[in-house]
């Protein structure tokens, strides 16, 4: 059986943008249960600001998924884009 080894990946924004959206938290409600300033979570759901522990026990709390489950959705992104550009 062949698995699954897409050449691609997105940027984790997508995912939390998808969870917002479903979620129907505005930005705005988003930013205050993050408890992050308004710009930067602009710069997480622009995919400027980088995913770290903190982000990562925020997300989880708020969105849902482990801690794990954010590190390692940004970790997989960051490689993509070193690979990328080799």
């Amino acid at each position: 059986m062949n698995s699954f080894e897409p050449d691609w990946c997105d940027p984790p924004c997508n995912t939390i943008l998808d969870i917002i959206y479903e979620k129907r938290l505005t930005t705005i409600d988003f930013a205050i249960k993050m408890d992050m300033s308004f710009a930067d979570v602009i710069y997480l759901l622009t995919d400027t600001l980088r995913i770290d522990d903190n982000i990562s026990d925020k997300l989880s709390s708020v969105l849902g998924n482990s801690k794990e489950f954010w590190l390692n959705r940004e970790k997989r992104y960051i490689n993509f884009l070193r690979n990328k550009d080799e």
